[in-house]
């Protein structure tokens, strides 16, 4: 073999794809116009949205939430059929993590449904601060 070329990885595609040659032609709006929110590759997750800012402030310091803290818009999309291919258990019940403020849902992170303690506990959080 003397090369390989990955075609797609996830959501992600070729034909998406720019070199580095093209990405150092660009202005910074060209550039900013190809950022995709951090939410946008986890597709297979559920969506949740915490219903109150202080809940929301709670998550991202690592507390666990009650399901009735939450809307569900989305279960995760292999809580209910078996995936295509191998994956963790945890991942079938996976939620993104919103807080909806001024009509907008901002992305938390994401948290698995744990059985045990019957809340949703976050696993990776990339939401910071209310503050700025």
């Amino acid at each position: 073999m003397s090369g390989l070329t990955r075609l797609a990885s996830g959501v992600f595609e070729l034909e998406g794809a720019v070199s580095l040659d093209e990405l150092n032609e660009m202005d910074v709006n060209e550039i900013s116009g190809l950022v995709k929110r951090a939410d946008y590759p986890l597709i297979h997750f559920g969506k949740a949205v915490i219903q109150d800012k202080k809940r929301a402030e709670w998550f991202i310091s690592g507390g666990h939430i009650e399901p009735d803290e939450v809307f569900f818009e989305a279960e995760p999309e292999y809580a209910s059929k078996p995936p295509p291919f191998k994956i963790r258990e945890e991942y079938k019940k996976a939620y993104n993590m919103y807080v909806n403020l001024k009509g907008e849902d901002i992305f938390l992170g994401v948290a698995f449904y744990n059985g045990k303690y019957k809340k949703l506990v976050a696993d990776k959080v990339f939401f910071r601060s209310f503050d700025k």
